[in-house]
């Protein structure tokens, strides 16, 4: 099962969008809550399951704003806060948004991307420990490495999967 999802949001947007996405920012920045970017946005598990996409979200760090991009990075329970995105989507109109995410263990990743409120390209991967340990033990095999344990294994793997996995989880185009 999946515990925590780091979700990176990238927002690219044009001038003329430059004061809604800085108003995004601002009131994330100063509510903490990503529900009160909606009109009627409630803190259950119930609301955000529906709207966001995970029983709960909450900011990892604080956003951060330029003139045409923005950033977001939200930790949430279980699944990736695809409903927000939209949500996001739905408030800016015109931008582009790249969402990547990831589980921790890393059960499944991914990255979407929308333009103009539409998905336009997807990668995501469901059993991303599948992928992983088939890499592993080809690089193992490859390199003929040796553990002296199943946890020196374990350790290896576990410092080389990171990089990738979210290798994985980007889109190929």
């Amino acid at each position: 099962m999946a515990n925590h999802v780091v979700n990176i949001i990238t927002i690219r947007f044009s001038s003329d969008k430059r004061d809604t996405v800085n108003n995004i920012i601002h009131t994330l920045r100063e509510k903490e809550f990503i529900h009160s970017l909606y009109e009627n946005g409630e803190d259950t598990y119930s609301w955000y399951s529906e709207n966001v996409g995970a029983k709960w979200a909450r900011l990892n760090d604080e956003p951060e704003c330029d003139d045409t991009e923005a950033y977001i990075n939200i930790e949430s329970a279980w699944s990736e806060v695809t409903g927000f995105v939209k949500h996001l989507c739905s408030l800016i109109g015109e931008c582009e948004i790249s969402h990547s995410y990831m589980d921790e263990m890393p059960n499944f990743g991914g990255t979407r991307r929308y333009v103009n409120g539409e998905m336009v390209a997807e990668n995501h991967i469901d059993d991303m420990w599948s992928v992983i340990e088939k890499e592993s033990n080809r690089l193992i095999a490859e390199q003929n490495l040796s553990f002296d344990s199943e946890y020196d294994l374990n350790d290896w793997r576990w410092d080389w999967m990171w990089d990738f996995a979210y290798e994985q989880a980007e889109l190929n185009e």
